[in-house]
């Protein structure tokens, strides 16, 4: 009998399959599919095919799925506060002009009173908040007719900026466009049961086993994938580990306070300019 290191036990189940995500579970089935042997019974055949069928089904889903990227709050939530800051710069670059050669230097302070009774800090409030201050301020124009004016003095382009960060900004946080539903169960659904065909296979691949070199080496050639995939993980897994810098332990001060656990984030601050508001308190952020 020819001598065979393969362990079965390896295989025979789908918890001792790798585990993998939906991209994993997708390259994983496809890899097995392709690395089939060509002299596999048609039982072994079906199987594959009832696992591609199902790799299908879990790729249909995802791939429409929008592109995970980091929280988009923050660019959106920047853009809205330099847009609101240049145009309240330009307000205040033209009330400061001398009022009795301009006479709309004086239109313009009453704006920015108007508009910015507190300056530029309700762009330091949290997201929601803030995007509610911007749109009680674009209604009051709106409201006010005071478009026509704000445009001769900053320039339409400034004020349009602002309106297009901030319909931006609401779509981002859900609260002008309906943020797209869950699929995280239905995903997770439709990879169990890949993970369920996936094991159906692979059983079936060695239910080919014998004792004959032949045999031996087809089920081996129907399994290098679920090899090669571990081996990927373990090498990523020590790549991550060796780049992970090892803690620096803090020593402790006798007699102080402990810190929170877990304290609450805090939302990260724009660069806000500190500007004045004419006849008004300066309460801009410094």
């Amino acid at each position: 009998m020819a001598f065979f290191d393969l362990d079965p036990t390896l295989y025979t189940q789908a918890a001792h399959l790798p585990n993998f995500d939906v991209a994993g579970g997708i390259s994983l089935a496809t890899s097995l599919r392709t690395g089939m042997h060509p002299k596999v019974t048609p039982t072994v055949k079906q199987a594959a095919k009832e696992m591609m069928a199902a790799a299908d089904y879990l790729s249909e889903g995802w791939r429409e799925e929008p592109v995970p990227t980091v929280d988009d709050r923050r660019p959106a939530d920047a853009a809205v506060d330099r847009a609101w800051g240049a145009f309240f710069a330009r307000l205040l670059a033209y009330s400061n002009l001398p009022a009795d050669r301009y006479p709309k230097a004086t239109e313009a302070g009453l704006m920015i009173r108007t508009l910015f009774p507190d300056g530029l800090t309700f762009l330091k409030l949290p997201y929601n908040k803030e995007w509610a201050e911007s749109a009680k301020r674009l209604k009051r124009i709106d409201d006010d007719k005071l478009e026509p004016s704000l445009n001769a003095m900053a320039g339409h382009e400034f004020l349009a900026e602002v309106r297009r960060t901030h319909d931006v900004y609401g779509d981002v946080l859900g609260i002008t466009k309906v943020a797209p539903a869950n699929q995280a169960p239905v995903r997770a659904e439709r990879l169990r049961e890949l993970r369920r065909l996936m094991s159906r296979y692979v059983i079936r691949v060695l239910g080919l086993l014998g004792d004959d070199a032949e045999s031996q080496a087809m089920v081996r050639q129907c399994l290098q994938p679920i090899d090669d995939f571990r081996a990927a993980q373990a090498r990523r897994a020590a790549t991550n580990a060796a780049t992970v810098e090892p803690e620096t332990e803090t020593p402790e001060t006798p007699d102080s306070p402990e810190a929170p656990v877990n304290p609450a984030p805090v939302r990260p601050a724009s660069v806000v300019p500190a500007v004045a508001v004419p006849g008004a308190p300066n309460n801009a952020p410094s």
